[in-house]
Protein backbone atom coordinates (compact mmCIF):
# COMPACT_ATOMS: atom_id res chain seq x y z
CA UNK A 1 0.00 0.00 0.00
CA UNK A 2 2.76 2.31 0.71
CA UNK A 3 6.74 2.88 0.50
CA UNK A 4 8.48 3.76 3.54
CA UNK A 5 11.40 6.30 3.17
CA UNK A 6 14.35 7.09 5.70
CA UNK A 7 14.40 10.77 6.32
CA UNK A 8 16.58 13.23 8.11
CA UNK A 9 16.14 16.49 9.85
CA UNK A 10 19.22 18.99 10.56
CA UNK A 11 19.86 21.55 12.72
CA UNK A 12 22.37 23.87 13.88
CA UNK A 13 25.54 22.91 15.35
CA UNK A 14 25.13 19.47 13.28
CA UNK A 15 21.98 18.54 15.15
CA UNK A 16 20.28 15.46 13.35
CA UNK A 17 17.22 13.19 13.64
CA UNK A 18 15.79 10.86 11.95
CA UNK A 19 12.35 9.93 10.76
CA UNK A 20 10.27 6.87 8.84
CA UNK A 21 7.88 8.90 5.87
CA UNK A 22 5.81 6.72 4.98
CA UNK A 23 4.14 7.80 1.30
CA UNK A 24 1.13 6.08 -0.59
CA UNK A 25 2.15 4.11 -3.89
CA UNK A 26 1.75 6.49 -7.12
CA UNK A 27 -0.54 4.04 -8.39
CA UNK A 28 -2.85 3.48 -5.56
CA UNK A 29 -3.24 7.39 -5.26
CA UNK A 30 -5.65 7.96 -7.69
CA UNK A 31 -8.09 4.98 -5.98
CA UNK A 32 -10.12 7.32 -3.47
CA UNK A 33 -10.66 4.40 -0.95
CA UNK A 34 -7.05 3.37 -0.88
CA UNK A 35 -6.43 7.43 0.11
CA UNK A 36 -9.35 7.59 2.30
CA UNK A 37 -7.83 4.41 4.09
CA UNK A 38 -4.49 6.10 3.99
CA UNK A 39 -5.34 9.17 5.86
CA UNK A 40 -7.68 7.75 7.78
CA UNK A 41 -4.40 5.67 9.39
CA UNK A 42 -2.93 9.24 10.04
CA UNK A 43 -6.22 10.89 11.49
CA UNK A 44 -6.51 7.76 13.72
CA UNK A 45 -3.12 7.00 14.75
CA UNK A 46 -2.03 10.37 15.56
CA UNK A 47 -4.20 10.77 18.23
CA UNK A 48 -3.06 8.11 20.49
CA UNK A 49 -0.23 9.30 22.35
CA UNK A 50 1.35 6.14 23.99
CA UNK A 51 5.16 5.19 24.30
CA UNK A 52 4.03 1.71 22.78
CA UNK A 53 2.48 3.32 19.82
CA UNK A 54 4.62 4.42 16.95
CA UNK A 55 3.36 8.07 16.84
CA UNK A 56 2.40 9.57 13.43
CA UNK A 57 3.40 13.51 13.83
CA UNK A 58 2.45 14.17 10.55
CA UNK A 59 0.53 14.14 7.47
CA UNK A 60 0.21 15.96 4.41
CA UNK A 61 0.70 15.81 0.26
CA UNK A 62 3.42 16.74 -1.98
CA UNK A 63 3.96 16.76 -5.59
CA UNK A 64 5.23 13.00 -4.80
CA UNK A 65 1.53 12.60 -3.22
CA UNK A 66 0.30 11.70 0.58
CA UNK A 67 3.10 10.95 2.76
CA UNK A 68 2.89 10.37 6.86
CA UNK A 69 6.01 10.92 9.00
CA UNK A 70 6.59 8.60 11.74
CA UNK A 71 9.30 8.16 13.83
CA UNK A 72 11.84 6.19 13.24
CA UNK A 73 12.00 2.86 15.94
CA UNK A 74 15.52 1.01 15.18
CA UNK A 75 14.84 -2.11 15.37
CA UNK A 76 12.49 -4.70 13.34
CA UNK A 77 9.25 -6.76 13.70
CA UNK A 78 8.45 -9.54 16.22
CA UNK A 79 7.70 -11.76 12.93
CA UNK A 80 11.52 -11.50 12.33
CA UNK A 81 12.66 -12.20 15.52
CA UNK A 82 10.41 -15.49 15.67
CA UNK A 83 11.44 -16.50 12.23
CA UNK A 84 15.25 -15.81 13.10
CA UNK A 85 14.91 -17.86 16.40
CA UNK A 86 13.06 -20.77 14.47
CA UNK A 87 16.09 -20.82 11.83
CA UNK A 88 18.36 -21.61 14.28
CA UNK A 89 16.15 -24.10 15.89
CA UNK A 90 14.89 -22.37 19.28
CA UNK A 91 12.15 -20.33 21.27
CA UNK A 92 12.01 -17.02 21.49
CA UNK A 93 12.41 -16.48 25.12
CA UNK A 94 9.51 -16.66 27.26
CA UNK A 95 10.32 -13.37 29.36
CA UNK A 96 11.11 -11.42 26.03
CA UNK A 97 8.42 -12.96 24.71
CA UNK A 98 5.86 -12.25 27.79
CA UNK A 99 7.59 -8.69 27.67
CA UNK A 100 6.28 -8.12 23.79
CA UNK A 101 2.67 -9.00 24.14
CA UNK A 102 2.43 -6.30 27.80
CA UNK A 103 4.12 -4.15 26.00
CA UNK A 104 1.76 -4.26 22.56
CA UNK A 105 -1.18 -4.84 24.68
CA UNK A 106 -0.26 -1.19 26.31
CA UNK A 107 -0.36 0.07 23.15
CA UNK A 108 -3.35 -1.44 21.95
CA UNK A 109 -5.39 -0.33 25.22
CA UNK A 110 -4.46 3.31 24.65
CA UNK A 111 -5.52 2.80 20.62
CA UNK A 112 -8.86 1.34 22.39
CA UNK A 113 -9.32 3.78 25.06
CA UNK A 114 -9.40 6.77 22.85
CA UNK A 115 -12.18 9.90 22.74
CA UNK A 116 -12.80 13.02 21.73
CA UNK A 117 -15.61 15.83 22.47
CA UNK A 118 -17.99 13.53 21.07
CA UNK A 119 -17.21 10.39 23.10
CA UNK A 120 -15.09 6.75 22.38
CA UNK A 121 -13.96 6.70 19.35
CA UNK A 122 -14.21 2.77 19.63
CA UNK A 123 -11.14 2.21 17.50
CA UNK A 124 -10.35 -2.02 16.52
CA UNK A 125 -6.89 -2.23 15.17
CA UNK A 126 -8.01 -5.37 13.30
CA UNK A 127 -4.90 -6.09 11.85
CA UNK A 128 -2.96 -6.88 15.12
CA UNK A 129 -0.03 -9.47 14.17
CA UNK A 130 3.79 -10.07 14.51
CA UNK A 131 4.20 -7.89 11.48
CA UNK A 132 2.59 -4.48 13.23
CA UNK A 133 4.83 -5.28 16.38
CA UNK A 134 8.02 -3.65 16.32
CA UNK A 135 10.67 -4.11 18.72
CA UNK A 136 13.40 -1.45 19.32
CA UNK A 137 17.28 -2.29 20.31
CA UNK A 138 15.42 0.16 23.42
CA UNK A 139 13.82 -2.62 24.71
CA UNK A 140 10.19 -1.67 23.94
CA UNK A 141 7.96 -3.29 21.91
CA UNK A 142 5.28 -0.58 19.38
CA UNK A 143 2.30 -1.36 18.01
CA UNK A 144 1.69 0.09 14.52
CA UNK A 145 -0.18 0.25 11.14
CA UNK A 146 -3.84 1.22 11.91
CA UNK A 147 -4.43 1.22 8.11
CA UNK A 148 -7.32 -1.20 8.40
CA UNK A 149 -8.63 -0.34 11.56
CA UNK A 150 -12.03 0.19 12.52
CA UNK A 151 -13.46 3.56 14.43
CA UNK A 152 -16.64 4.83 15.20
CA UNK A 153 -16.11 7.94 12.79
CA UNK A 154 -13.72 7.38 9.28
CA UNK A 155 -13.25 8.61 6.12
CA UNK A 156 -13.42 4.85 4.56
CA UNK A 157 -16.04 2.22 5.66
CA UNK A 158 -15.98 -1.17 5.62
CA UNK A 159 -18.62 -2.38 3.25
CA UNK A 160 -20.88 -5.39 5.09
CA UNK A 161 -19.24 -8.85 4.43
CA UNK A 162 -15.91 -7.34 3.82
CA UNK A 163 -12.68 -9.02 5.86
CA UNK A 164 -10.07 -6.61 6.59
CA UNK A 165 -6.67 -7.73 8.28
CA UNK A 166 -4.24 -11.00 8.24
CA UNK A 167 -6.55 -14.29 8.44
CA UNK A 168 -4.29 -16.90 10.14
CA UNK A 169 -5.02 -13.72 13.23
CA UNK A 170 -8.66 -13.18 12.65
CA UNK A 171 -10.85 -13.48 15.47
CA UNK A 172 -13.93 -15.50 15.05
CA UNK A 173 -15.93 -12.98 14.88
CA UNK A 174 -13.81 -10.73 12.53
CA UNK A 175 -13.23 -13.80 10.01
CA UNK A 176 -17.25 -14.22 10.11
CA UNK A 177 -17.54 -10.33 8.66
CA UNK A 178 -19.65 -9.82 12.38
CA UNK A 179 -19.54 -6.61 13.92
CA UNK A 180 -16.01 -6.43 15.72
CA UNK A 181 -14.89 -4.54 19.33
CA UNK A 182 -11.96 -4.65 20.97
CA UNK A 183 -12.07 -8.15 21.76
CA UNK A 184 -10.89 -8.64 18.52
CA UNK A 185 -7.63 -7.28 18.95
CA UNK A 186 -7.18 -9.03 22.56
CA UNK A 187 -7.77 -12.57 20.40
CA UNK A 188 -5.38 -11.54 17.53
CA UNK A 189 -2.90 -10.66 20.53
CA UNK A 190 -3.65 -14.13 22.03
CA UNK A 191 -2.46 -15.83 18.82
CA UNK A 192 0.72 -13.65 18.28
CA UNK A 193 1.70 -14.58 22.45
CA UNK A 194 0.82 -18.32 21.40
CA UNK A 195 2.67 -18.62 18.40
CA UNK A 196 5.71 -16.61 20.00
CA UNK A 197 5.95 -19.71 22.82
CA UNK A 198 5.17 -22.27 20.43
CA UNK A 199 7.53 -21.55 18.16
CA UNK A 200 4.90 -22.09 15.27
CA UNK A 201 1.58 -21.50 13.41
CA UNK A 202 -1.40 -21.52 15.49
CA UNK A 203 -4.18 -21.12 12.70
CA UNK A 204 -2.44 -20.62 9.52
CA UNK A 205 -3.10 -23.60 6.80
CA UNK A 206 -2.40 -24.39 3.40
CA UNK A 207 -5.00 -22.40 1.96
CA UNK A 208 -7.07 -19.65 3.18
CA UNK A 209 -10.26 -21.83 3.30
CA UNK A 210 -8.91 -24.61 5.70
CA UNK A 211 -7.28 -21.39 7.72
CA UNK A 212 -11.17 -19.92 8.10
CA UNK A 213 -12.28 -23.65 9.14
CA UNK A 214 -9.33 -23.67 11.86
CA UNK A 215 -10.16 -20.64 13.33
CA UNK A 216 -14.21 -21.47 13.35
CA UNK A 217 -14.64 -24.49 13.70
CA UNK A 218 -11.77 -26.29 15.46
CA UNK A 219 -10.93 -26.34 18.98
CA UNK A 220 -7.42 -24.11 19.89
CA UNK A 221 -5.11 -26.68 20.31
CA UNK A 222 -3.40 -25.69 24.17
CA UNK A 223 0.83 -24.71 24.51
CA UNK A 224 1.35 -28.09 26.63
CA UNK A 225 0.02 -30.03 23.36
CA UNK A 226 2.38 -28.42 21.32
CA UNK A 227 5.31 -29.04 23.72
CA UNK A 228 5.58 -26.09 25.40
CA UNK A 229 6.26 -26.66 29.08
CA UNK A 230 4.96 -23.56 30.82
CA UNK A 231 3.42 -23.51 33.98
CA UNK A 232 -0.38 -23.80 34.11
CA UNK A 233 -1.11 -20.61 35.16
CA UNK A 234 0.66 -18.98 32.87
CA UNK A 235 -1.06 -21.28 29.66
CA UNK A 236 -4.19 -20.09 31.58
CA UNK A 237 -3.91 -16.82 30.54
CA UNK A 238 -3.19 -17.41 27.27
CA UNK A 239 -5.63 -19.81 26.53
CA UNK A 240 -8.26 -17.21 27.94
CA UNK A 241 -7.77 -14.62 25.40
CA UNK A 242 -8.28 -17.30 22.50
CA UNK A 243 -11.58 -18.16 24.01
CA UNK A 244 -13.95 -18.66 20.89
CA UNK A 245 -16.81 -17.05 22.76
CA UNK A 246 -16.12 -13.32 23.15
CA UNK A 247 -18.32 -13.06 26.83
CA UNK A 248 -15.29 -15.42 27.90
CA UNK A 249 -12.63 -13.19 26.37
CA UNK A 250 -10.67 -10.67 28.70
CA UNK A 251 -12.85 -7.58 28.31
CA UNK A 252 -10.30 -5.04 27.44
CA UNK A 253 -6.36 -6.16 26.24
CA UNK A 254 -5.29 -4.18 29.89
CA UNK A 255 -7.11 -6.72 31.55
CA UNK A 256 -5.00 -9.17 29.71
CA UNK A 257 -1.75 -7.51 30.20
CA UNK A 258 -2.58 -7.33 33.97
CA UNK A 259 -3.09 -10.89 34.05
CA UNK A 260 -0.24 -11.51 32.20
CA UNK A 261 1.87 -9.83 34.67
CA UNK A 262 0.07 -10.74 37.85
CA UNK A 263 1.27 -14.65 37.00
CA UNK A 264 4.43 -14.13 35.00
CA UNK A 265 6.30 -11.86 36.93
CA UNK A 266 6.41 -13.82 40.12
CA UNK A 267 7.49 -17.05 38.02
CA UNK A 268 10.43 -14.74 36.98
CA UNK A 269 9.22 -14.68 33.37
CA UNK A 270 8.40 -11.08 32.24
CA UNK A 271 11.67 -9.47 31.12
CA UNK A 272 12.55 -5.71 31.69
CA UNK A 273 13.06 -3.13 29.45
CA UNK A 274 17.12 -3.60 29.62
CA UNK A 275 16.51 -7.66 29.27
CA UNK A 276 14.79 -7.15 26.15
CA UNK A 277 16.96 -4.81 24.68
CA UNK A 278 19.71 -7.52 25.63
CA UNK A 279 17.99 -9.90 23.77
CA UNK A 280 17.91 -7.48 20.64
CA UNK A 281 21.46 -7.01 20.60
CA UNK A 282 21.78 -10.52 20.51
CA UNK A 283 19.29 -11.85 17.93
CA UNK A 284 19.88 -8.50 15.60
CA UNK A 285 22.93 -6.64 17.06
CA UNK A 286 25.43 -7.46 14.08
CA UNK A 287 22.76 -6.65 11.67
CA UNK A 288 21.71 -3.37 12.87
CA UNK A 289 25.83 -2.63 13.55
CA UNK A 290 26.06 -3.20 9.47
CA UNK A 291 22.52 -1.49 8.44
CA UNK A 292 23.96 1.88 11.09
CA UNK A 293 27.20 2.02 9.78
CA UNK A 294 26.04 2.17 6.33
CA UNK A 295 23.25 4.68 6.96
CA UNK A 296 25.96 6.40 8.81
CA UNK A 297 28.42 6.58 5.33
CA UNK A 298 25.49 7.54 3.66
CA UNK A 299 23.69 10.25 5.75
CA UNK A 300 26.69 11.82 7.50
CA UNK A 301 28.90 14.62 6.12
CA UNK A 302 32.31 13.93 5.25
CA UNK A 303 34.97 14.15 7.59
CA UNK A 304 36.49 17.70 7.43
CA UNK A 305 38.48 19.73 10.09
CA UNK A 306 37.12 21.99 12.89
CA UNK A 307 36.70 25.44 11.19
CA UNK A 308 36.37 23.77 7.22
CA UNK A 309 33.21 21.98 9.04
CA UNK A 310 31.97 25.51 10.03
CA UNK A 311 32.20 27.11 6.75
CA UNK A 312 30.09 24.19 5.82
CA UNK A 313 27.67 24.65 7.95
CA UNK A 314 27.44 28.17 7.59
CA UNK A 315 27.45 27.60 3.75
CA UNK A 316 24.40 25.38 4.29
CA UNK A 317 22.67 27.68 6.57
CA UNK A 318 23.21 30.28 3.91
CA UNK A 319 21.95 28.16 0.63
CA UNK A 320 20.19 25.56 1.80
CA UNK A 321 21.72 23.39 -0.97
CA UNK A 322 21.65 20.00 -0.17
CA UNK A 323 25.05 17.66 -0.57
CA UNK A 324 25.15 15.92 -3.57
CA UNK A 325 23.38 12.63 -3.28
CA UNK A 326 20.44 14.69 -1.46
CA UNK A 327 17.74 17.02 -1.81
CA UNK A 328 15.60 19.05 0.12
CA UNK A 329 12.16 18.38 -0.23
CA UNK A 330 9.45 20.77 -0.41
CA UNK A 331 6.80 20.01 1.84
CA UNK A 332 3.65 21.18 2.86
CA UNK A 333 3.42 23.08 5.96
CA UNK A 334 0.79 23.66 8.44
CA UNK A 335 -1.48 26.30 6.73
CA UNK A 336 -1.38 24.50 2.89
CA UNK A 337 1.12 26.42 1.45
CA UNK A 338 4.76 24.85 0.00
CA UNK A 339 7.72 25.50 1.55
CA UNK A 340 10.74 24.00 1.93
CA UNK A 341 11.43 22.49 5.75
CA UNK A 342 13.24 25.03 8.19
CA UNK A 343 16.75 23.94 9.18
CA UNK A 344 16.97 21.60 5.57
CA UNK A 345 14.99 18.68 5.73
CA UNK A 346 16.88 16.08 3.59
CA UNK A 347 15.19 13.04 2.56
CA UNK A 348 16.52 9.95 1.56
CA UNK A 349 14.90 9.03 -1.30
CA UNK A 350 14.54 5.54 -2.37
CA UNK A 351 15.38 6.43 -5.66
CA UNK A 352 18.89 6.13 -6.82
CA UNK A 353 20.54 10.14 -8.09
CA UNK A 354 22.60 9.33 -11.08
CA UNK A 355 22.72 13.37 -12.53
CA UNK A 356 23.15 15.97 -10.75
CA UNK A 357 19.86 17.73 -11.45
CA UNK A 358 18.10 17.21 -7.76
CA UNK A 359 21.61 17.71 -6.32
CA UNK A 360 23.69 20.97 -7.57
CA UNK A 361 26.69 21.98 -6.21
CA UNK A 362 26.28 25.68 -3.45
CA UNK A 363 28.58 27.51 -6.60
CA UNK A 364 25.59 27.25 -8.83
CA UNK A 365 22.36 26.70 -6.40
CA UNK A 366 20.55 30.35 -6.64
CA UNK A 367 17.80 31.58 -4.63
CA UNK A 368 14.34 32.56 -5.80
CA UNK A 369 14.92 35.77 -6.03
CA UNK A 370 18.02 35.65 -7.82
CA UNK A 371 15.78 33.30 -10.62
CA UNK A 372 12.90 36.31 -10.82
CA UNK A 373 15.38 39.32 -11.20
CA UNK A 374 16.06 40.55 -14.82
CA UNK A 375 19.36 42.20 -13.62
CA UNK A 376 20.95 38.76 -12.13
CA UNK A 377 24.61 38.23 -13.62
CA UNK A 378 23.90 34.36 -12.72
CA UNK A 379 20.86 34.57 -14.43
CA UNK A 380 22.30 35.58 -17.46
CA UNK A 381 24.92 33.45 -17.78
CA UNK A 382 22.54 30.00 -16.82
CA UNK A 383 19.98 29.75 -19.70
CA UNK A 384 21.87 27.91 -22.22
CA UNK A 385 23.78 25.50 -20.06
CA UNK A 386 20.32 24.61 -18.11
CA UNK A 387 18.34 24.21 -21.66
CA UNK A 388 21.30 21.79 -23.04
CA UNK A 389 20.64 19.40 -20.12
CA UNK A 390 19.92 16.02 -21.35
CA UNK A 391 17.12 14.24 -19.59
CA UNK A 392 18.25 11.44 -17.35
CA UNK A 393 16.35 7.77 -18.24
CA UNK A 394 13.54 7.18 -16.31
CA UNK A 395 14.27 4.37 -13.30
CA UNK A 396 13.43 1.36 -13.38
CA UNK A 397 10.96 -0.17 -10.70
CA UNK A 398 12.12 -2.30 -8.34
CA UNK A 399 10.26 -4.39 -5.44
CA UNK A 400 12.10 -6.11 -2.65
CA UNK A 401 10.16 -9.17 -0.54
CA UNK A 402 11.65 -9.81 2.75
CA UNK A 403 10.27 -10.25 6.15
CA UNK A 404 13.61 -8.36 7.69
CA UNK A 405 13.05 -4.40 7.37
CA UNK A 406 17.12 -4.28 7.38
CA UNK A 407 17.31 -6.89 4.15
CA UNK A 408 15.35 -4.91 2.86
CA UNK A 409 17.04 -1.26 3.86
CA UNK A 410 20.17 -3.12 2.39
CA UNK A 411 19.45 -3.99 -0.91
CA UNK A 412 18.27 -0.35 -1.09
CA UNK A 413 21.53 1.13 -0.22
CA UNK A 414 23.62 -1.43 -1.77
CA UNK A 415 21.88 -1.05 -5.27
CA UNK A 416 22.25 2.99 -5.00
CA UNK A 417 23.57 4.56 -7.74
CA UNK A 418 21.74 2.19 -10.19
CA UNK A 419 18.59 4.38 -11.23
CA UNK A 420 15.81 2.46 -9.06
CA UNK A 421 12.60 3.31 -7.78
CA UNK A 422 12.65 1.17 -4.79
CA UNK A 423 9.21 -0.50 -3.60
CA UNK A 424 9.06 -3.53 -0.56
CA UNK A 425 6.81 -5.42 1.20
CA UNK A 426 7.03 -7.83 4.26
CA UNK A 427 4.71 -10.06 2.38
CA UNK A 428 4.75 -11.89 -0.08
CA UNK A 429 0.70 -12.13 -0.56
CA UNK A 430 1.19 -8.35 -0.67
CA UNK A 431 3.93 -8.36 -3.32
CA UNK A 432 1.95 -10.35 -5.71
CA UNK A 433 -0.81 -7.60 -4.94
CA UNK A 434 2.10 -4.62 -5.80
CA UNK A 435 2.91 -6.18 -9.04
CA UNK A 436 -0.28 -7.13 -10.38
CA UNK A 437 -1.41 -2.61 -9.52
CA UNK A 438 1.65 -1.65 -10.71
CA UNK A 439 4.61 -2.06 -13.71
CA UNK A 440 7.76 -3.87 -12.04
CA UNK A 441 10.55 -4.61 -13.68
CA UNK A 442 12.91 -6.57 -10.99
CA UNK A 443 12.01 -8.34 -7.90
CA UNK A 444 14.16 -9.62 -5.46
CA UNK A 445 12.45 -11.85 -3.08
CA UNK A 446 13.56 -14.37 -0.05
CA UNK A 447 12.79 -17.64 -0.40
CA UNK A 448 12.21 -18.33 3.44
CA UNK A 449 9.17 -16.17 4.33
CA UNK A 450 6.41 -16.69 6.90
CA UNK A 451 2.86 -17.47 5.04
CA UNK A 452 3.51 -17.88 1.41
CA UNK A 453 7.03 -18.37 0.54
CA UNK A 454 9.24 -17.40 -2.60
CA UNK A 455 9.06 -20.46 -4.43
CA UNK A 456 5.50 -20.33 -3.78
CA UNK A 457 5.40 -16.59 -4.69
CA UNK A 458 7.54 -17.74 -7.87
CA UNK A 459 4.71 -20.20 -9.10
CA UNK A 460 2.00 -17.42 -8.51
CA UNK A 461 3.63 -14.97 -10.36
CA UNK A 462 4.70 -17.26 -13.67
CA UNK A 463 1.09 -18.66 -13.78
CA UNK A 464 -0.67 -15.20 -13.54
CA UNK A 465 -2.29 -14.08 -16.84
CA UNK A 466 -1.07 -10.81 -17.04
CA UNK A 467 1.36 -11.32 -19.69
CA UNK A 468 4.29 -8.05 -17.92
CA UNK A 469 3.72 -9.71 -14.93
CA UNK A 470 4.88 -13.25 -16.16
CA UNK A 471 7.98 -11.77 -17.71
CA UNK A 472 9.40 -9.65 -15.01
CA UNK A 473 12.72 -11.40 -13.49
CA UNK A 474 12.69 -13.00 -10.03
CA UNK A 475 15.92 -13.26 -7.87
CA UNK A 476 15.93 -14.94 -5.15
CA UNK A 477 17.49 -14.72 -1.18
CA UNK A 478 18.90 -18.02 0.12
CA UNK A 479 20.91 -18.73 2.60
CA UNK A 480 20.42 -22.47 1.22
CA UNK A 481 23.57 -23.70 -1.35
CA UNK A 482 22.47 -27.02 -2.15
CA UNK A 483 21.68 -27.85 -5.67
CA UNK A 484 17.92 -29.45 -4.39
CA UNK A 485 17.13 -25.65 -3.69
CA UNK A 486 18.50 -24.30 -6.47
CA UNK A 487 16.96 -26.76 -8.92
CA UNK A 488 13.31 -26.45 -7.38
CA UNK A 489 13.88 -22.33 -7.54
CA UNK A 490 14.62 -22.68 -11.64
CA UNK A 491 12.24 -25.18 -12.38
CA UNK A 492 9.84 -22.66 -10.28
CA UNK A 493 11.19 -19.41 -12.99
CA UNK A 494 14.06 -18.00 -10.54
CA UNK A 495 15.76 -15.72 -12.47
CA UNK A 496 18.90 -15.58 -10.22
CA UNK A 497 20.43 -16.08 -6.91
CA UNK A 498 21.76 -14.20 -4.43
CA UNK A 499 23.08 -15.88 -1.29
CA UNK A 500 22.60 -14.81 2.74
CA UNK A 501 24.18 -12.61 4.42
CA UNK A 502 23.44 -9.92 1.12
CA UNK A 503 26.85 -8.53 0.08
CA UNK A 504 26.80 -5.46 -2.30
CA UNK A 505 29.02 -7.29 -4.54
CA UNK A 506 26.95 -10.21 -4.97
CA UNK A 507 23.46 -8.33 -5.34
CA UNK A 508 25.33 -5.80 -7.56
CA UNK A 509 26.78 -8.59 -9.91
CA UNK A 510 23.50 -10.68 -10.37
CA UNK A 511 21.38 -7.49 -10.70
CA UNK A 512 23.77 -6.02 -13.43
CA UNK A 513 23.86 -9.31 -15.36
CA UNK A 514 20.25 -9.47 -15.27
CA UNK A 515 19.52 -6.25 -16.60
CA UNK A 516 22.56 -6.45 -19.27
CA UNK A 517 20.43 -9.84 -20.36
CA UNK A 518 17.30 -7.99 -20.80
CA UNK A 519 18.20 -5.02 -22.57
CA UNK A 520 19.69 -7.64 -25.22
CA UNK A 521 16.27 -9.37 -25.11
CA UNK A 522 14.55 -6.31 -25.24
Amino acid sequence: MASVYLARVDGVARFQRLFAIKRLHPHLARDASFVDMFLDEARLAARIRHPNVVPILEVGSSAQGYYLVMEYIEGDTAARFMAKAADSGERLPVASAIRIAVDSLAGLHAAHELADAEGPLKIVHRDVSPQNILVGIDGSARITDFGVAHAAARLSTTRTGQIKGKLAYMSPEQARAAPVDRRADVWALGVVLWEMLAATRLFKGATDAETMHRILYEPVPTLRASGVNLPESLEAVCMRALEPDVLRRYATAAEFADALEQVARPLGLLASARDLAAYVDRAIGPEMSQQRELLNNWLSPSESSPSEAAKEDSSRRQSSSPRVGERTPTLPSAEGSSRPKRESSDIVSRRAKTGTEDSPSPRTTRSNEERRSPSSTVDKAEPTRVATKSTPPAPQRLLTIDDSQTVRNLVRVYLMGMNFEFFESARADLGLTILETGAIDLVIADINMPGMDGLAFLREVRASTNAGMRRVPVVLLTSDKSPETRARAISSGASGFVLKPVTSSNLRETVTSLLKANARLG
